[in-house]
């Protein structure tokens, strides 16, 4: 994985590349790229799905009659979320 980041970079990663290597010294650069690694590596996506499984244990446990529900309203949203990302390239 690591090899095939290096050979293709993504277009963010290319830029944050040569925005290191503007920077006035060799740790400032090295600074700005572990923040870059460190931003993607703690994507959004990991916090909202450790937040989602906690959440859903609690609905579970605490609220059983809405679980049903709630499954439904996720699906809904899951499905508009596809239905927008499919029109968007079109």
């Amino acid at each position: 994985m690591g090899t095939s980041l290096a050979i293709i970079p993504c277009p963010q990663m290319g830029a944050m590349l040569l925005y290191s290597l503007k920077m006035s010294s060799i740790i400032s650069g090295g600074i700005i790229i572990a923040l870059f690694v460190i931003g993607t590596t703690v994507s959004p996506l990991i916090i909202i799905c450790v937040l989602a499984g906690w959440f859903s244990g609690k609905l579970k446990t605490e609220a059983p009659q809405y679980r049903m529900m709630f499954q439904r309203i996720s699906c809904l949203i899951l499905i508009l979320l596809d239905a927008f990302s499919a029109t968007s390239y079109m």
